[in-house]
């Protein structure tokens, strides 16, 4: 499944990615620095007004057109901008968003109601900009969309470099000697690194690309780009809960806690996300293909199971050694790091391992399913939050992340369930046990530990030897795969061994 080409395109894509997360952490350290904790939660629920907010825009447009266009791929691949089909799918955006702009205008008002005064008056003041920060998100979609489809992914990775810089050195050079107004300033800095970074994203159009309308290419589009809307926002939602009902219960400084947390557990994830994102169309075409048998699916996915938990354990034992006490040094005032950034590291790793389950349920056509499925998960932890929080249960960010690794557990177990059924796998029970025994194990563990109130180093320590204990069959295993995969890629001629 892996071959040279792709191996090569992950590590372009990996160090782009990772070269836009170091500076991402610098800017995000940075900030969090000069700012105040109070100030920086503020900021983060503007950024999730703004996240959440930006899915809904394009009603999933971008997608969409990137699908149905990638579908369509042996008789558009080689036209060029003024092919007619191409020109009423984008003129089809734009309509689009514009109906959409005057309707979350609106949105940004009403959305301030939720939160107390104070957060309402900086949003009410700023939400102008808030808008633009949305609306120009919208084109950046349509442009790295643009860019995805006709296969220029070194320009949309430095595009995407370039608006990392930009925020960065505006940041560096304006926040510090505006702290007056200090989310009025990020908000000017993100509109004009958008801006630069949509002009580096290299689009020529045409006026003509965008004033034709036909109401066939409307209804081919819309429909489909609503349900990739409502899945991505579903995974957001279910994926990301705990941040929104942390904002509404908690403090701004437990917010801002959370989010240093997340920001630098992301980097667990990059390489993996990288080799996911550019296996994903490959891995749908052996998962959908009528030769492919039910035994070969299923060994494909128990191996990719095995080696992405190898691989992701392996980083999460790394990450929890290093980044606490490298955070601890730079961010005193953000105490417990460690516990709320190991906790953030289990939600992601069980997000990640549902990749390869997830996807062979999207190539048997089963979306739909998966969205409510996702939503009736969603509706039981919002549940358990309200019901937990109101008899003082969970008071803490780490206690909202903990219920959310628990059932994100149990929708992992699930989904994986679901997909050895379609595949009439035996013993299923079984193969789920011996699947997610050992990250279920080593959770309790930690969970005791944080519990007990046992300090961060006898907590490491104990985890440290629990990752051996538990993994070390294993790592045997996969590592010697994960080894001579790499030595082939090196060292055999031909190209299409690995």
């Amino acid at each position: 499944m892996l071959d040279k080409k792709i191996v090569s395109s992950s590590l372009f894509y990996t160090i782009g990615k990772y070269l836009i997360l170091l500076i991402g952490f610098i800017r995000t350290t940075f900030v969090a620095i000069i700012l105040s904790k109070n100030d920086m939660g503020e900021l983060i629920i503007i950024y999730l007004i703004i996240e959440y907010s930006s899915y809904l825009f394009t009603l999933g447009l971008p997608n969409s057109i990137n699908l149905q266009t990638s579908i369509d791929k042996n008789s558009y691949r080689n036209l060029n901008y003024d092919n007619n089909i191409i020109q009423k799918y984008y003129s089809i955006f734009f309509f689009i968003l514009l109906f959409t702009c005057l309707i979350f205008y609106i949105s940004i008002f009403i959305s301030s109601n939720f939160y107390n005064d104070y957060i309402k008056e900086t949003i009410l003041n700023n939400y102008n900009k808030i808008f633009l920060v949305i609306l120009f998100y919208a084109i950046k979609s349509f442009c790295n969309m643009h860019n995805r489809l006709w296969e220029k992914g070194i320009t949309l990775i430095i595009s995407d470099i370039i608006f990392a810089l930009v925020y960065f050195l505006g940041i560096f050079f304006l926040l510090e000697n505006n702290l007056d107004n200090p989310i009025n300033i990020i908000l000017q800095i993100i509109i004009f690194s958008q801006i630069c970074s949509i002009i580096c994203s290299n689009i020529r159009l045409s006026f003509s690309h965008i004033i034709t309308f036909k109401k066939k290419f409307l209804i081919k589009l819309l429909p489909l780009g609503i349900l990739l809307m409502l899945q991505n926002m579903m995974e957001l939602y279910f994926w990301g809960i705990d941040r929104l009902f942390i904002s509404f219960y908690l403090t701004p400084e437990d917010l801002a806690s959370f989010h240093i947390a997340h920001t630098y557990g992301r980097g667990l994830m990059i390489f993996f996300a990288a080799i996911t994102f550019l296996i994903y169309p490959r891995l749908l075409t052996i998962l959908s293909s009528e030769k492919t048998s039910n035994e070969e699916i299923r060994r494909i996915i128990s191996k990719a199971f095995e080696i992405s938990e190898t691989i992701l354990i392996t980083a999460f034992s790394l990450y929890i050694i290093f980044v606490p006490y490298l955070m601890n040094y730079l961010l005193k005032k953000y105490d417990n790091f460690f516990y709320l950034f190991s906790l953030i590291l289990f939600g992601l790793i069980i997000k990640s391992l549902t990749f390869f389950p997830v996807t062979l349920l999207i190539s048997r056509k089963k979306q739909k399913l998966l969205i409510l499925n996702s939503f009736i998960f969603l509706l039981i932890l919002i549940f358990l939050y309200h019901l937990l929080y109101n008899l003082k249960i969970i008071v803490q960010a780490e206690e909202f992340t903990s219920i959310a690794i628990i059932i994100f557990l149990f929708f992992s177990i699930f989904i994986y369930s679901w997909s050895m059924n379609i595949l009439k796998q035996k013993n299923i029970y079984i193969l789920i046990f011996k699947k997610f025994w050992r990250i279920t194990v080593l959770f309790l563990i930690f969970s005791a530990c944080f519990n007990l109130d046992i300090d961060q180093v006898n907590t490491l320590a104990l985890l440290l030897c629990s990752v051996v204990f538990i993994y070390w069959k294993l790592f045997l295993n996969n590592f010697k795969i994960i080894f001579l995969s790499i030595l082939n890629l090196f060292f055999k001629k031909n190209k299409n061994q690995l």
